[in-house]
């Protein structure tokens, strides 16, 4: 059907995305070559293809490709947890997975990879007419997971015929032509993401696609469709109310279709009087995308589901699955051409959910039991009514609750699990998890945050609970099931201590609290508490932009809420207006590359831009990421003790690269840091692979003996402290003189200030000041122990100051694996650069290519 297209809009715009566009013939043909190219891999008509792609227009023309081959593709969304999508690969049996550069290596499995930016240049040199494959409606389009009640996600396998019933039948039914412009909005790991990409396609009409940022940014949704000249769009009822809160009040020419979940009758009528026509649609991913419709009007009383589409059959039946008359509530089955094959390598499911069709003529047909409760209206519509089971819609989103309660159960001090969805505060449905521990603890909110971290690695943020109730018991039904009705309402939350509960610094503070408490429904929200934790989405985040700009005059994107999570960060945004003073942690020296990344903590000079020049003479595909102090922002109070400030680092690396191996370096007091950055990881069960120092001196003295003990042996290392600098003298005069220069008019002028005698130095900031202070104080207060690993020392040849222990600068007793020293060439000042940072960047990679391979 695209092909045609092709054929009669050869040189029409087909696919726009971020300013660029390709025709109908330039779409044709790079999937033909593509498809060429994938068939030259091995790949037969009923093979699987994994697609792991940002939004773009090279990912509809891998999408194409993948069908022009006869095979079935599987979409991946990047942001999907590492786990789930190797399960989704293992469990479909992909042989191949198309992705970009950047996911490439980041998931294990028996598929081949084939990087999509390679691919389509390469296939250049292959035909552009179209494949000569034989791919019929029989035949797998694509197989797409949703959650599943087992603990792991469920693959539905949809044939070709599904499709293009749904789409001849839209097409039919809307007058879709080559004069339509469609927004293409969805992530493709959402089934909804099949028509908006194909329908404009087999109708010569345009596909805008947008990326995942817009298409949660109520502003930028509205000026697009305007800018666009966009006509036609589908999206969930959260998508529609996040427009609706960015002040979308005027009447505008789109046809809308509303899907995914239930369409209120107020949030109906909103848009109906705002839009030229409105459509709600229904079906379960099992019967492909749509099953039943109607449009909305500003009449209708009740919001239904429609009548069945072309081809589709639909009974309510009783729990002996027979027919119930009109007005009488039952399950809603749905039978017809849209019916999946079943579930990917579940036959026991795929029994239970696909069942013989006794209502029809037809051989082998099959029906699905969709669990949701309706009734046939008088009108010969259906009107739905909730779940049979406890399934539940989130945003679009289905999601099986006891995926996440198997998740739960598999965690330590867990012995039974709840999930539910509550919608305390109209209009914001959200997930609660109720935990019966298997004893009291003493750090509940420390728990829970485990959890919800755990959580993380195997499920989408969507799935993730942002509540927690901890109960002793659930209460009970007198039939002896659990009384859901009775679960408690979530009242008052348990923090993890990071809150800093009405400490307001400032008025924007003050603003900022009271807006996110009232949309919240939170009244103890921390400065530095994530939104996302506290369970914030898109609509709330569309809620509190809207009301900041009516409070400040300013308008905030969406984005920055995602960059300054927290009220202490969106009040400096707001009050400075540039995203570019949020400081964070992790800062990318060099992002690119497959390799792990390397992390390396600042020195005392605080800023990671010293490690500049460092990963230009490293591998290609080494990432360096540095990791600066809090409080470099002149806002945040900076931490004050050595565990304190490598937590925080370590949270960074977490959130950045969740799974390891972690390769960590630190730079004079950075090394430090990084030692109990190490210890903290191991300590979670993380796998460190490199431990290094680079030129971190921690002296020779008793870390673990009293500070007047340390004291002293500090008083007696100043004689052989003065012959050092005296013979040093005739080896380095100049650095020695220079260093020495430096450091006595340090302390000197350091002591004047303190006296009153003498200015405070203006070549640094307070706040720079504070960190450095708060830095010494946590060195002194740092009781180091043992590491259980190697620590890779780098050394510098030009020693310019005194060290008790010149040769392994005190690591010796501090590591149960020994010390491998790489002497490097410069002083301590002057090895990060050139002309030495060469040399030494070489030795850094070779340490880091030895640690990778050590079992």
């Amino acid at each position: 059907m695209i092909e045609q297209q092709a054929v009669t809009y050869a040189h029409k715009e087909a696919v726009r995305y971020n300013g660029t566009s390709i025709t109908y013939e330039q779409l044709n043909e790079a999937s033909n070559q593509l498809a060429a190219l994938i068939l030259s891999n091995g790949i037969q008509t009923g093979d699987s293809v994994g697609l792991l792609v940002d939004r773009s227009q090279n990912m509809l023309i891998a999408l194409l490709a993948i069908l022009k081959c006869g095979a079935a593709y599987i979409p991946l969304d990047p942001e999907y947890p590492k786990q789930r999508i190797i399960y989704m690969l293992e469990n479909s049996g992909a042989k191949l997975v198309l992705t970009e550069k950047k996911y490439s290596g980041h998931f294990i499995s028996h598929a081949n990879e084939l990087l999509l930016e390679d691919a389509i240049e390469k296939a250049k040199t292959f035909p552009a007419s179209n494949p000569a494959r034989n791919v019929t409606g029989a035949d797998l389009a694509y197989i797409i997971y949703t959650s599943g009640s087992t603990g792991n996600p469920k693959g539905v396998m949809v044939e070709h015929h599904s499709i293009v019933n749904l789409l001849w039948y839209l097409r039919s039914t809307h007058e879709i032509n080559e004069r339509d412009r469609l927004l293409a909005i969805t992530t493709i790991s959402f089934d909804i993401a099949v028509l908006e990409l194909f329908l404009p396609l087999i109708c010569g009409a345009l596909v805008v696609i947008t990326d995942a940022k817009v298409s949660r940014d109520g502003f930028e949704l509205l000026e697009i469709i305007q800018k666009e000249k966009i006509n036609l769009m589908q999206a969930t009822p959260v998508t529609w109310k996040i427009m609706l809160a960015a002040g979308w009040e005027d009447k505008i020419d789109l046809t809308i279709f509303c899907c995914g979940e239930a369409l209120s009758i107020d949030l109906a009528m909103k848009l109906v009087q705002r839009c030229s026509s409105l459509y709600n649609y229904y079906g379960p991913t099992e019967t492909t995308v749509y099953s039943t419709g109607t449009q909305i009007h500003l009449s209708d009383k009740i919001i239904t589901i429609g009548k069945p589409l072309a081809n589709t059959q639909v009974y309510i039946l009783d729990e002996d699955l027979q027919l119930l008359p009109a007005d009488t509530v039952g399950e809603v089955y749905i039978g017809g051409q849209g019916v999946a094959r079943g579930y990917m390598n579940m036959p026991e499911l795929t029994a239970e959910r696909f069942i013989n069709d006794t209502f029809s003529t037809g051989n082998d047909q099959k029906i699905f039991r969709t669990g949701d409760i309706g009734k046939w209206t008088g009108d010969g519509t259906i009107y739905l009514m909730g779940r049979a089971d406890h399934q539940i819609k989130i945003r679009g989103f289905r999601i099986e609750p006891g995926e996440i309660e198997a998740c739960l159960l598999t965690q330590p001090g867990i012995r039974d699990a709840l999930v539910i969805a509550r919608e305390d505060t109209p209009g914001n449905k959200s997930l609660v998890a109720y935990i019966i521990c298997t004893t009291r603890s003493k750090d509940p909110a420390g728990n829970i945050q485990k959890w919800k971290r755990s959580l993380q690695h195997s499920m989408p943020d969507f799935m993730i609970p942002p509540e927690f109730v901890l109960m002793d018991s659930f209460p009970l039904l007198p039939n002896g099931k659990i009384n859901r009705a009775a679960l408690p309402k979530p009242e008052k939350r348990l923090h993890a201590g990071n809150g800093k509960i009405a400490e307001h610094d400032t008025s924007m503070e003050k603003l900022v609290t009271a807006i996110w408490a009232e949309l919240l429904g939170i009244d103890d929200v921390g400065l530095d508490e994530d939104f996302f934790d506290l369970g914030g989405h898109s609509l709330i985040a569309v809620q509190i932009m809207t009301r900041l700009e009516k409070e400040t005059g300013k308008r905030l994107p969406i984005a920055a809420l995602f960059e300054a999570s927290t009220i202490r960060k969106l009040s400096l945004f707001l009050e400075v207006g540039d995203v570019a003073t949020l400081w964070e942690s992790l800062v990318p020296v060099k992002a690119s590359g497959h390799r792990p990344p390397l992390y390396i903590v600042h020195g005392d000079g605080l800023n990671v831009m010293v490690f500049n020049s460092v990963p230009k003479h490293m591998d290609a595909e080494q990432p360096v990421f540095g990791l600066q102090p809090r409080g470099l922002n002149g806002i945040d109070d900076p931490d004050e003790s050595m565990e304190e400030i490598a937590a925080n680092y370590v949270a960074g690396i977490l959130k950045h690269n969740p799974e390891g191996p972690y390769f960590l370096a630190g730079y004079s007091f950075g090394g430090i840091v990084a030692f109990e950055m190490a210890k903290q990881l191991k300590a979670a069960g993380h796998e460190v692979k490199m431990l290094a120092m680079f030129d971190t001196s921690v002296g020779n003295i008793n870390y673990t003996g009293s500070k007047a003990k340390r004291l002293w042996e500090k008083i007696m290392l100043q004689f052989p402290k003065m012959l050092f600098i005296g013979g040093s003298l005739f080896k380095y005069p100049g650095s020695v003189l220079s260093y020495q220069g430096f450091v006595v008019k340090r302390k000197w002028h350091t002591l004047m200030s303190k006296l009153g005698l003498a200015k405070e130095s203006e070549e640094m900031p307070d706040y720079q000041k504070r960190i450095i202070e708060k830095q010494a104080l946590a060195f002194q207060n740092y009781n180091m122990t043992p590491y259980d690993g190697t620590i890779d020392l780098f050394r510098v040849r030009e020693r310019v100051y005194f060290l008790d222990d010149p040769i392994y600068l005190g690591w010796k007793n501090l590591s149960t694996k020994g010390i491998s020293i790489h002497q490097v060439p410069g002083d301590h000042r002057t090895f990060l650069l050139p002309p030495y940072d060469k040399v030494f960047a070489q030795s850094l990679q070779s340490t880091i290519d030895e640690r990778a391979n050590d079992q």
